[in-house]
């Protein structure tokens, strides 16, 4: 019989890039001074919550809040040592290429995760860094591309996460139906060495994007909700960013919601980055 895994949250962050531009340009005394960089680290210092910023390699057009194809090459290294500090509660993994990448025909995922490897161990260090916990844009990629991020760097297992609102032609990792099923019910499932785990994206809680039905006015009251041991929340860093059309001080404030649900409800925040395949979830 599993045992069951302790009663946890998890919080990612995706499409990461502009703050790291923005950090780079300004040049704060410390990464913290950054208003994003900020509310992390007050959260983690009242609640102990940690994140998994997913990463963008480069800025675009179609999303662009800074310089058009500013990318990761061109972030500074002055912060490396509050990186390194700040490491066991702040990591960062791929996403994608950029906001129009689209991995389910085009790029190919481990030459991406590659490059985006390079440059944060370059600025922030190797333990800053992860890719046993992976966000790919849009849940793309298929089982092959999947295996290959296993096998290339030599983990024995990974979480990737997905929303529970994805659509063709991404299909949530190309799942098959019985699989989307389950997940759906569940909110994860496992093949032995990938688990996938459904996300709870805290503007999709509050009926800012995709939605998740009902509309809540709370974060913290649809987590509330929940059950399951283990609870994946995500959002986006254009919800952050007042320069961005996106900002929405309702989700600024659904992150903290969530860190104050986890510590309220003894939930221990985690990376999801550890072998969860031997454990009962549920």
């Amino acid at each position: 019989m599993l045992t069951k895994i302790p009663f946890q949250y998890s919080v990612t962050i995706d499409d990461v890039v502009f703050n790291l531009e923005k950090v780079t340009k300004e040049q704060p005394v410390s990464l913290f001074d950054n208003a994003f960089f900020g509310q992390l680290k007050n959260l983690n210092t009242l609640y102990g919550t940690k994140f998994l910023l997913s990463l963008f390699y480069k800025t675009s057009a179609s999303n662009n809040i800074g310089d058009v194809n500013w990318t990761l090459a061109s972030m500074t290294a002055a912060y490396k040592s509050e990186f390194e500090a700040n490491a066991t509660w702040l990591k960062m993994g791929l996403h994608a290429w950029e906001y129009e990448t689209q991995y389910y025909n085009v790029r190919n995922i481990n030459d991406d995760l590659a490059i985006v490897k390079n440059e944060v161990v370059r600025f922030a260090g190797i333990n800053s860094w992860t890719e046993k916990e992976v966000v790919i844009h849009y849940a793309q990629g298929n089982k092959d591309q999947l295996y290959k991020i296993l096998q290339l760097n030599g983990n024995d297992k990974m979480v990737l996460n997905t929303g529970a609102y994805e659509l063709p032609p991404y299909s949530r990792y190309h799942l098959n139906g019985l699989q989307i099923a389950k997940l759906n019910d569940k909110k994860l499932i496992n093949d032995g060495r990938i688990t996938f785990i459904t996300a709870y994206y805290v503007e999709r809680i509050l009926g800012l994007s995709a939605t998740e039905y009902p509309v809540y006015t709370s974060v913290k009251t649809r987590l509330e909700e929940i059950s399951h041991r283990v609870v994946k929340v995500s959002s986006h860093e254009q919800y952050f960013t007042p320069e961005h059309a996106w900002y929405s001080a309702a989700v600024v404030s659904g992150l903290s919601e969530t860190a104050v649900w986890g510590a309220e409800n003894g939930r221990v925040s985690k990376h999801l980055d550890t072998d969860l395949t031997n454990w009962n979830w549920l």
